[in-house]
């Protein structure tokens, strides 16, 4: 039997309380007069023996409360023969769970978890087996049980450390959940692969254990653990590896209000927030940089700043274990355009002190519209685009008009993003319109009418196509079928979204293409 805070047993010494209270006996206090009783002799009470002990049963009922809660403090424990024996069992099947998230570049903490690697494979006797499990997101095999058993034991250890020398942090967070979930699995199998020579006599007697050396960093979600059955019998030993020193402050991104727009937007302030995770540093500054450094117009660097102190920039007070959320302006001019990151100062970790940003630029888009529509007739196709792909801060949309006489050719596409087409093209522009879309172009064709739906079949690469118009009727139409998984679609696939019973269509074409079924039923 063990105690997980010995310590508490001190509290048996609360249980001398119940007996000294036992113990105290009080005279009476205080004198009442009383007129009738005036002329007789005083008598005081008569006192037992102050050492006489008397409800015996209720002061032994007060020291047992007192016992049992200074044990239930000190968490008593039964141990386990494995548990007694652990590292000189004939047996054992180790499975080594090994931390490569991105925390783990922090400082000198990659070559503790190395360091702690070796150990746990020095203590492995002859007859046990090892397994290397990497995990961040992920867990990983790097030395499965079967590769262990299968080599030469005299090369065991070389060959898992050779693999080991392979490994290094990776870029990714941390479910440590999953991977115990993983390791357990594992560890838990039988070792029927193992040759004969390595397999204990009685499989029930090995020792299995899962060794877990990390840095135990907050965020590695072990509460995917929940809801699964652990193995019976596995154990979990816990190598942490930590900073000798230091203070850990962070940048992140907060989420924009107005959802859909760039955090990068000139137009807003950019709302960081800085976390400040241990140590003693409370006094940090925020300031725009790029690969040179710090940008001397927002943050110029001081002797400060190479002392440990923040350098200049925007200053911000954040005490141990908090976080605060502040607003970070671009900086105007020059110094905005060459500033891609914002840099943390006052923290002795840089592992977490940069945030990258991308520099704010305008993309100019061209969009050709082929037809005969006036930009502002609100009963033709050119009114509606010019307000739907609308200036925003970061996106300038120019149109390019090219009626019937003027022409479309191959030189007034390049550099177009979009070609609507609205009106019927001859030979000349089908084939210019068809060489823009073979080169990655897109084209939106607007089947207005008979002759310039008749582009479809050229442009798709078909012989011919029929198009009809449907007989005018009082019933509405449907869309019928829609091919969610075509690109153009799939922002539909939701079922939310996936309803078009609600347009109804009161003027439609039939369109035949070859291999119909293929491109899906027009209409």
């Amino acid at each position: 039997m063990g105690l997980l805070a010995p310590l508490y047993i001190a509290g048996f010494a609360a249980i001398a309380l119940p007996i000294l209270f036992h113990l105290i006996r009080k005279s009476p206090q205080g004198k009442v007069q009383f007129s009738s009783l005036m002329f007789l002799q005083p008598s005081p009470p008569r006192l037992t023996k102050r050492s006489r002990l008397s409800n015996l049963l209720l002061l032994l009922l007060r020291a047992a409360a007192f016992l049992l809660l200074a044990l239930a403090f000190a968490r008593p424990f039964l141990n386990h023969g494995p548990d007694l024996d652990l590292f000189h069992t004939s047996a054992r099947r180790v499975a080594i769970l090994l931390d490569v998230s991105a925390s783990m570049k922090r400082a000198d903490l990659w070559q503790q978890a190395v360091g702690k690697v070796d150990q746990v494979v020095a203590e492995a006797g002859p007859g046990d087996e090892v397994e290397l499990l990497a995990f961040d997101a992920h867990a990983r095999p790097v030395m499965s049980f079967k590769e262990w058993a299968g080599s030469d034991p005299a090369q065991r250890a070389a060959l898992l450390r050779g693999r080991l020398n392979a490994l290094a942090p990776t870029w990714l967070g941390t479910n440590l959940g999953e991977a115990l979930a993983t390791a357990a699995e594992e560890v838990s199998e039988s070792p029927a692969d193992s040759p004969a020579a390595t397999q204990p006599a009685n499989d029930s007697k090995v020792v299995r254990q899962i060794v877990l050396i990390s840095d135990m960093q907050e965020g590695s979600h072990p509460e995917t653990l929940q809801g699964r059955l652990w193995p019976k019998g596995v154990l979990l030993d816990v190598r942490a590896v930590a900073l000798k020193e230091g203070n850990n402050a962070a940048l992140s991104w907060v989420k924009q209000e107005t959802e859909g727009e760039s955090p990068a937007a000139p137009t807003r302030d950019l709302r960081v927030r800085v976390s400040n995770e241990e140590g003693t540093a409370e006094q940090f500054a925020v300031a725009w940089g790029n690969d040179r450094g710090s940008i001397a117009a927002t943050a110029p660097a001081t002797q400060a700043a190479s002392q440990g102190a923040p350098a200049a920039g925007q200053a911000v007070a954040v005490t141990t274990g908090r976080s605060v959320i502040i607003a970070v302006k671009r900086p105007a001019g020059a110094a905005g355009l060459a500033a891609d990151r914002l840099l943390l100062s006052g923290d002795n970790e840089p592992f977490d002190n940069v945030l990258y940003v991308a520099p704010p630029r305008a993309e100019h888009l061209t969009v050709l519209f082929a037809g005969a529509d006036q930009p502002n007739d609100p009963n033709g196709l050119l009114y509606y685009l010019r307000s739907v792909w609308a200036d925003t801060v970061l996106r300038k949309v120019a149109f390019t008009v090219r009626g019937a006489g003027q022409g479309l050719t191959a030189e007034n596409l390049v550099g177009a993003r979009l070609l609507v087409i609205a009106r019927p093209l001859d030979e000349t522009e089908l084939q210019a319109a068809r060489n823009y879309a073979e080169a990655g172009g897109e084209i939106l064709l607007v089947m207005r009418d008979e002759a310039t739906g008749k582009a479809a079949a050229p442009l798709l690469g078909l012989t011919a196509a029929a198009i009809t118009e449907a007989p005018a009727t009082n019933v509405y139409a449907l869309i019928a079928r829609v091919d969610l998984n075509n690109a153009l679609f799939a922002p539909f696939a939701e079922a939310r979204f996936a309803d078009f019973t609600k347009i109804h269509f009161w003027k439609h074409r039939n369109v035949a293409l070859e291999k119909a079924d293929d491109l899906g039923t027009p209409g």
